[in-house]
């Protein structure tokens, strides 16, 4: 079994996703923590990226020593845009904040920037069909499971996920709003279409975290806790998944349904090695797995919390 040794100290890490209101977060996070508590990783050699970060990553690529600096250093805030994975082995999934934004409103976002700030000279479909900016968000977030992720928050609602980012990591993180500055682009019912189809994964992550937030919110007014988790269905007759409750020993029970009907509740509490690895309570024993009955409708399967019905996220 392989666990990963749980940090005393763990730093809050901003996975910036480009024109998802980061900046906001991540100017209001520096005005929140000292300066000596905040390290930002933009690339190697960018005026941004703080100098810890290019003598361990860029230099001397000894990410456990970064990990040691951060942990004996006090860091409160980690930020950047880099992918996901790239910090995943150093600290529990708990840690990992990001923003995302339903993808066409981002994609126009990030057209108007790439053309005022870097000299874009292409059209707007030019922009949207190269295989660097489809599913962008989806691929960033990629190397932590989404039910896994600390907190994603949603940038059209972007107060209400500030507001529970301060309840869950005991910040106080102010509300700002910088570079907002767009302009709008009439889009073809065609184009619009050929955007939603493109980025599936995007728009499906959009959906993921907006259910997840909604729930957050629902769940916190209520004084009850929210359970990270996600499910499959790995084969025709099996489902797998896990849930958990963030720094807490306490087993979750998962009602599952098909077609609205319960078939069976099972316990979250088989062990995974790669649940142990990303830092989920109980040492990576918040798994589960049902064999489904034959001829199920796999569609038709669905995964809730017994205590509260939050619903699970699936997992495609």
């Amino acid at each position: 079994m392989l666990f990963r040794r749980r940090l005393v100290t763990s730093p809050i890490v901003f996975v910036h996703i480009p024109k998802t209101a980061g900046t906001s977060f991540r100017i209001g996070a520096e005005k929140s923590f000292r300066r000596s508590q905040v390290l930002k990783d933009y690339g190697r050699g960018a005026r941004a990226t703080s100098s810890l970060l290019e003598k361990h990553v860029y230099s001397e690529t000894d990410h456990w020593a970064l990990r040691q600096s951060i942990v004996n250093g006090g860091v409160r805030f980690l930020t950047g845009h880099f992918h996901a994975s790239k910090y995943a082995p150093l600290f529990d999934a708990a840690c990992f904040v990001s923003f995302v934004r339903h993808p066409v409103q981002r994609l126009v976002s990030e057209y108007h920037h790439a053309q005022k700030y870097h000299d874009y000279q292409g059209d707007f479909q030019s922009f949207y069909r190269a295989p660097e900016n489809t599913n962008r968000q989806a691929r960033i977030l990629r190397g932590i499971p989404l039910g896994a992720f600390g907190f994603l928050g949603i940038t059209e609602r972007y107060n209400e996920s500030l507001h529970l980012i301060n309840e869950i990591y005991s910040t106080k993180i102010g509300v700002l709003e910088k570079n907002r500055s767009e302009s709008s682009l009439e889009l073809s019912q065609s184009t619009l279409d050929e955007l939603i189809k493109r980025n599936q994964r995007d728009v499906k992550l959009f959906e993921v975290a907006s259910d997840m937030l909604t729930w957050r919110s629902k769940l916190a007014k209520e004084s009850l806790s929210f359970v990270h988790g996600e499910y499959s269905v790995s084969s025709p007759e099996l489902l797998r998944g896990f849930a958990c409750i963030s720094a807490s020993d306490a087993l979750v029970r998962v009602r599952v349904r098909v077609n609205g009907r319960e078939i069976d509740v099972v316990t979250a509490n088989e062990y995974r090695d790669e649940l142990g690895l990303l830092g989920l309570p109980r040492g990576g024993h918040v798994a589960f797995s049902l064999k489904l009955p034959p001829g199920v409708d796999v569609n038709q399967v669905s995964c809730e919390v017994l205590d509260t019905s939050q619903p699970l996220a699936r997992v495609f």
